[in-house]
């Protein structure tokens, strides 16, 4: 069941993935922010959404089991915000971001999902350009710029509401931004593998394509390499990587290394993801939600916008993301025509 926030209260949220789940969405775009313990750099974050050059879509925040304001920073955010907000939870019992993801897609209404972080400044014309480019068969791949500590720790946000934040692309960013989209056109038009990286900062797909998959595989605790592991079999589909990486941006926030990024994490997921012959359909991941006995679902507020409160109705697309295989076009005037079918 799903409540308001202005109800006050939490109440478990159903995650099963039946057909009539899925044929109920009305949306074609949700933003999906995943947090833990991060709730300034996440107001940050959610205030770049309200500059969007579109308004259309929803965002849902999923939770691995922050401490700290998280959910009332979260649902204050979301009574005001011009569009609708879903908060999603999970009890915090180390890091568990693929398990929390999984609960943040089966939360989610869209037809796309835009995938993105706390720590992350939305341009302006982020969702926009997602959504342009989006085809069944694309899995759009984005990019960022880094910013300093102190670059950081100075950001207001009405810096993020007057754009300000913007000042901060440098000209030696600008060209850092080329480069890597140069690299990521040419290693698609390669096929390199396991290339470009579909960072978790910025990459969007077609629900669909995620649900066929059975999301993010819950095996990967700890830091890294779930993402490129969506990627790997999101391919087996025939969704492939389509870089936005030079159009598409976010402003990474800087913060003290993730404390869960250590040697041995990081080593055994990537050995994990290595492995031999990765399978389409993960045993452990969006779909054992539902399975009685199996995970409990994660509760879910689902904050209305007040948008949605003056016209008393959903808004009517959320994240676009796919493509069709053939003309690739990619950022900083670099393009790819008639690439082979695949």
């Amino acid at each position: 069941m799903v409540l308001r926030a202005s109800e006050h209260s939490w109440r478990p949220y159903s995650t099963g993935l039946s057909p009539r789940l899925l044929q109920s969405r009305t949306m074609k775009m949700s933003v999906l922010l995943n947090t833990y313990n991060r709730a300034d750099l996440l107001e940050l974050a959610l205030t770049s959404y309200l500059i969007q050059t579109t308004g259309d879509f929803e965002v849902v925040v999923a939770d691995d089991g922050s401490t700290d304001r998280t959910p009332e920073l979260v649902e204050g955010f979301g009574r005001d915000a011009p569009f609708d907000v879903k908060y999603v939870r999970q009890e915090h019992e180390g890091h568990r971001r693929a398990a929390v993801l999984n609960r943040g897609i089966a939360a989610t209404r869209g037809d796309w999902i835009l995938f993105s972080d706390c720590d992350s400044l939305a341009f302006p014309d982020l969702v926009e350009l997602h959504a342009a480019h989006a085809r069944p068969d694309r899995l759009l791949c984005g990019g960022y710029v880094r910013l300093e500590e102190a670059e950081t720790a100075a950001l207001t946000r009405d810096d993020v509401l007057e754009r300000r934040f913007l000042e901060r692309m440098t000209f030696a960013r600008r060209v850092e931004v080329w480069r890597k989209s140069t690299r990521a056109a040419w290693q698609i038009l390669r096929r390199k593998p396991r290339r470009p990286h579909n960072m978790g900062l910025n990459y969007s797909c077609r629900r669909e394509a995620l649900v066929r998959i059975n999301g993010y595989d819950e095996n990967f605790r700890g830091w890294g390499s779930a993402d490129g592991d969506v990627r790997e079999r999101l391919r087996r589909i025939g969704v492939r990587p389509y870089s936005l990486y030079g159009r598409a941006l976010v402003m990474h926030m800087w913060h003290p290394v993730e404390k869960t990024k250590t040697p041995d994490s990081v080593r055994r997921n990537r050995v994990y993801a290595s492995r031999g012959e990765i399978p389409i359909f993960c045993e452990r991941g969006l779909r054992k939600i539902s399975i009685q006995g199996g995970s409990q679902p994660a509760p879910m507020t689902a904050i209305p916008s007040s948008r949605s409160r003056r016209e008393n109705q959903t808004p009517r697309w959320g994240l676009y993301l796919s493509s069709p295989a053939g003309r690739c076009r990619w950022g900083a005037g670099f393009r790819v025509s008639n690439l082979r079918k695949r």
